[in-house]
Order: structure tokens, then sequence, then C-alpha cells
């Protein structure tokens, strides 16, 4: 098991693990979403670390079977919240045939070590109603619902 920064050398493959994770998300939500391409330009942001965004692979046998994608957010300036800062799990991929092997709690792990090491308050994640394998994931690793989002077509 290898968990390190995403490098430029891994584009391809971040490519190919964005490009079955919006595959996934317009299953869930086909309403909502579409299988697309991530932005390169977005990954390459992430790879270079701008806007407190941090990219980790999970590799073995130098291929990159899984990815998690974070970035460091400060709350907004209302007065009724609290000045926290979050670090804040935007995307997490665990190929399919790989799913199921500790590897997406791995990475949740690394993600959260890192917002440690950045002196963040709690840690934060969006996830899909439909997606009840990433819910359990998360459930099991310690994390809470919090606020709910509702939505209906017209």
């Amino acid at each position: 098991m290898n968990i390190r920064k995403a490098e430029l050398i891994d584009l391809p493959a971040l490519d190919g693990l964005y490009l079955s994770l919006f595959k996934q998300m317009a299953i869930y939500e086909p309403n909502y979403m579409n299988a697309a391409r991530q932005d390169e330009v977005f990954i390459k942001k992430i790879i270079a670390g701008e806007d407190n965004f941090i990219g980790f692979v999970y590799e073995e046998e130098e291929i990159v079977c899984g990815l998690a994608v974070a970035q460091i957010q400060s709350t907004d300036p209302y007065n009724c919240l609290k000045p926290l800062r979050c670090v804040y799990l935007m995307d997490i991929i665990v190929v399919e045939e790989m799913q199921g092997k500790g590897i997406g709690k791995a990475l949740l792990q690394r993600v959260k070590d890192w917002g440690k090491s950045n002196q963040v308050n709690y840690f934060e994640l969006t996830v899909l109603a439909g997606n009840i394998a990433a819910i359990a994931l998360y459930q099991r690793e310690g994390l809470m619902p919090f606020s709910m989002s509702m939505r209906m077509i017209l």
C-alpha cells in the first residue's frame, strides 16, 4: 500500500478515475449529473496545491487505484457561524475492482491526517443520497449527518 501526493505523471490515471466517478454519479442522479471528464486545468490545480487543494493517490504495484481530493476551507463570514477551518473532501474514487479492500478507508485517513497537520477544526464531505456504499463507509469512519440538501424537479 502506497499513498502519496498526486503528480503530473498521474494525469492519465486521474482522468480515468474521474470519468468513472462521474459515470457513477450520473447513475445515482441522472436528472442532475452527466457522465463527463474532469477539467484537466482543475486536476493540475489539485496537483500543484493551488487554492489549498491536495490530491492523494493510492498506488499498488505502480498502478494508481484510488484518488482523494481535499481542500482546506474556512467558515463563511456570517455572524451565526463560528470562525473555523475544515478539511473538505471534494472527491474520493477507488477503481471498481479494488473497492472493498480498505483503499477508501486508507485515503480518508490520509486526508484526515493532512487536515490535522494543517490545524483544521473538523472534516466534512458531501455524498449523494443514493451512494449507500459510500455513506456506510463514512459512517463507519465516524462521520455523522450535519445538514441535508433537498431537491425536486419542477
